[in-house]
C-alpha cells in the first residue's frame, strides 16, 4: 500500500465518523420538514385527478416516508457503529428518539396552546445539541464512566438471573443454581 492509497482511505474514514457524528443530530433537526413533505405530498396524492398526477403524488409520498423513516434508520447505524465513541452513540440514542419526543413536544405546546411552538423549540434544542456535540470529545463521556459501566454491567447480570430465577452463585465456576425459594 503506497502513501497515495492510504490517504484516501483515511479521509473515508474521517467522512464517515463526522456523518455518523452529526448525522443522526443533523436528521432529527430537520424531522418536523421531513413530517410536513410527507403530508403534503399526501395531499396531492389525495386531490390528484389524472394517472400522471397520482403517478407522481404517490412517489413523492413514498419518498418522503422513507425519508421520515431514515431518522431512526440512520440513528440505528451511527449506534451499532460507533462503538468506541460514547458521546456519538449518545447523541445518536438522542436523536432515535426523536419521532416520540417530536410528539411529545407538540402535545405540550398544544396545551399551552402556543401555535407552532413546537417548530421553534424543536430547532433550538436540536441546534444546541449539534453545537455541543462539535465541542466535546467523541470519546469521553466524562468522569465515572468506567464505573457507570461495570456498575451497569452488575445490574444487568442481576437482571438477567432475576428474569430466570436462579441466583448466581458464587464459586469460581460462575454456575447458575436454582434459587430455594
Amino acid at each position: 500500500m503506497t502513501l497515495s492509497t492510504t490517504q484516501p482511505l483515511a479521509n473515508r474514514h474521517d467522512v464517515a465518523r463526522t456523518i455518523f457524528r452529526y448525522g443522526p443530530s443533523t436528521a432529527a433537526l430537520i424531522y418536523p420538514l421531513l413530517l410536513v413533505s410527507l403530508h403534503q405530498s399526501g395531499r396531492h396524492f389525495v386531490q390528484a385527478t389524472d394517472a400522471t398526477g397520482k403517478l407522481l403524488a404517490g412517489l413523492a409520498v413514498g419518498l418522503s416516508a422513507a425519508l421520515v423513516y431514515s431518522v431512526p434508520l440512520l440513528s440505528f447505524a451511527a449506534i451499532s457503529q460507533s462503538a468506541g465513541q460514547i458521546r456519538t452513540r449518545q447523541f445518536a440514542h438522542l436523536a432515535f428518539a426523536a419521532p416520540p419526543l417530536f410528539v411529545m413536544i407538540g402535545v405540550f405546546f398544544y396545551m399551552l396552546n402556543v401555535p407552532n411552538g413546537d417548530y421553534a423549540f424543536w430547532a433550538i434544542a436540536w441546534l444546541g445539541v449539534i453545537g455541543f456535540a462539535a465541542f466535546v470529545s467523541p470519546t469521553n463521556a466524562g468522569r465515572g464512566t468506567k464505573m457507570a459501566q461495570d456498575r451497569s454491567r452488575i445490574f444487568r447480570r442481576r437482571d438477567y438471573c432475576d428474569l430466570l430465577g436462579v441466583a448466581p452463585r458464587q464459586s469460581r465456576d460462575r454456575r447458575l443454581e436454582p434459587r430455594n425459594k
